[in-house]
């Protein structure tokens, strides 16, 4: 490589620990954060390898160019930014690195299902104000809840995991991923019987656009809490908004909302008047998509996709 280096194209800041590892592999790396999608696409073709993060879509348009590229590589775990069918067709490889914040998304999902039982947000809120009510905020167990995982890859079985010292019944559905250790594959019937926590941790596809609508959240036998550490556009936010009001769902932890624009913010700092409706019931909790987002996982985001690149010239 040092003969002729490859280059690398930084599109978004990520922990250093990637570039010091692709420079000792002899690549040359060039940080471009404020380029746009033109200024990308003219100077693609110089590039053999890509980092990005979610502030650009890198679509056909953009690979079309792309003649020199090897490899995408993408700190997060969600690919919608990327066609990555397109890329493969041009035998580029895409990683991502799901396992590099799995473990930071399964404590943040725990962190909601007991604030959410034990009413934890509700009650800071009413002793900061000067109200004092026990009764009112006795709170419910996690131990021996059924948790019902919509997603079964890194995410879900982290949250499976911690779940299993609980004492809780996990299921889950997903397709590609058989019982193990700490959950069990249930079939629908079962799935929409027992649950009585519903957490996502499914990838976002055209194909889960409002995954959990109206219909779906009528399926549920009992009324429940629902926790989305997934992706925003999975939940129907009117649909919530609905079964809140009638009871259908107990309370709702989001740290993602559909109204998030493709890099995970909210234009102009605006609310979408639905989000803002969320944000007024007291049995909800919102935070700003970083559920992900801890010191250890910017550190291992990195470290994964430098291991993956690795392997990747080795088999080469």
């Amino acid at each position: 490589m040092s003969l002729n280096p490859k280059r690398v194209l930084f599109l978004d800041s990520v922990h250093p620990v990637l570039e010091q590892e692709l420079t000792a592999m002899g690549f040359v790396c060039i940080h471009e954060y404020q380029a746009n999608r033109t200024e990308v696409s003219n100077y693609i073709s110089d590039y053999q390898g890509i980092v990005l993060r979610s502030r650009l879509i890198i679509d056909a348009e953009i690979l079309k160019n792309a003649n020199q590229l090897e490899f995408i590589l993408r700190s997060g775990s969600g690919m919608e930014n990327i066609d990555v069918e397109y890329a493969k067709s041009k035998n580029i490889a895409c990683f991502n690195s799901p396992e590099g914040n799995a473990d930071a998304v399964g404590e943040h999902t725990i962190g909601l299902m007991l604030s959410l039982l034990n009413k934890i947000t509700i009650a800071n809120l009413q002793v900061k104000n000067g109200i004092w009510k026990r009764e009112e905020n006795r709170g419910l167990e996690l131990k021996s809840r059924c948790v019902g995982l919509l997603g079964y890859g890194h995410m879900g079985k982290a949250v499976a995991k911690r779940l299993q010292s609980f004492g809780c019944d996990t299921l889950f559905m997903d397709p590609l991923q058989e019982t193990d250790a700490h959950a069990k594959k249930a079939q629908e019937k079962e799935f929409f019987e027992k649950v009585e926590i519903l957490s996502l941790h499914t990838n976002y596809l055209a194909s889960n656009f409002h995954l959990v609508d109206h219909a779906f959240i009528q399926r549920m036998k009992n009324s429940f809490i629902l926790i989305n550490t997934a992706r925003g556009k999975i939940v129907n936010t009117e649909a919530l908004i609905k079964a809140l009001d009638s009871g259908k769902i107990i309370a709702a932890g989001l740290d993602v909302n559909e109204f998030e624009n493709h890099h995970f913010q909210h234009d102009a700092g605006t609310f979408h008047p639905l989000l803002q409706k969320l944000s007024e019931y007291p049995q909800v909790i919102i935070t700003p998509h970083v559920a992900g987002w801890t010191t250890e996982s910017y550190f291992k985001l990195s470290a994964v996709l430098a291991e993956k690149v690795k392997s990747l010239y080795q088999k080469k």
